[in-house]
């Protein structure tokens, strides 16, 4: 149901469940125009589902006055097959694994220009950017002939979900740069398959990992190399990737996200 056609109103007898993605709140709630939006749809909501307590915080500064919903992944959650997969350790992880988006709120070519600072110390490694814009693609090329560095890019829907598993499972550091997000399911991933996330903070990753992971503050190349290092300096403790993989297990595992999904039907 369109918030045009509720008008300020919903029809009697109806329960109404907002829920959105974490840029839908964290976002657009800084321009006025969209902000009026947010505050008619969320006066409006009997119950509000979100993926961070963050986003929970903000729709009630919106004026939601409903029940809060358990937050949980928007984007699903692991199974006991994904959560027994051993992790490999760390000298045989050779890969950094990077996100690919940019534009709108991706950040993507920051990262590939902080790995282009980066080349002397880090050109044992093997670079993979995936889910990339064609720009990013580019310019992923561009660095490798400028630097010698291995970097292999892949357009966004190329790779199957199963293959960025895959990914994440050999991959040392995974990095993620965003204006904005919810979860960033790519940083549960990582975390699951052992590889050190390092993700902008917009992505909630403080209510995620506290020092067995990085939270990028602010996105520029300096600040993006200095991330990566610190990343990396956590891979080489292999007890920060099995805190990860304990998190996910706890908070991200398919049973009990199911389970309580299957609850918000029950209103």
């Amino acid at each position: 149901m369109s918030l045009r056609a509720l008008s300020g109103h919903k029809p009697e007898g109806l329960r109404f469940i907002a829920t959105n993605w974490g840029s839908d709140i964290f976002w657009f709630q800084r321009f006025p125009k969209h902000r009026a939006k947010l505050e008619t749809l969320l006066k409006l909501a009997d119950a509000y589902s979100a993926e961070c307590h963050r986003d929970v915080a903000l729709a009630r500064e919106l004026g939601f006055m409903g029940e809060a919903l358990p937050v949980i992944p928007n984007a699903g959650s692991f199974s006991k097959a994904d959560l027994s997969m051993p992790l490999l350790p760390p000298d045989e992880r050779k890969t950094i694994a990077l996100k690919g988006y940019h534009g709108w709120v991706g950040r993507a070519k920051v990262s590939l220009e902080a790995v282009r600072g980066l080349a002397e110390e880090l050109k044992e490694y093997k670079f993979v950017v995936y889910s990339a814009n064609r720009s990013v693609i580019n310019l992923a090329s561009k660095v490798a002939k400028e630097t010698g560095l291995d970097i292999t890019a892949h357009a966004k829907g190329s790779l199957s979900h199963q293959q960025v598993l895959e990914l994440f499972a050999k991959s040392k550091v995974y990095v993620g740069l965003s204006e904005s997000d919810g979860i960033r399911a790519s940083m549960l991933e990582a975390m699951a398959m052992g590889a050190i996330p390092v993700q902008t903070s917009t992505a909630c990753c403080d209510e995620w990992f506290k020092d067995s992971g990085v939270a990028v503050r602010e996105i520029t190349v300096q600040a993006v190399k200095t991330a990566i290092q610190q990343g990396l300096v956590l891979a080489e403790n292999p007890a920060n990737a099995n805190e990860n993989r304990k998190t996910i297990e706890l908070k991200a595992n398919a049973e009990d996200v199911r389970k309580t999904a299957l609850t918000f039907y029950d209103l």
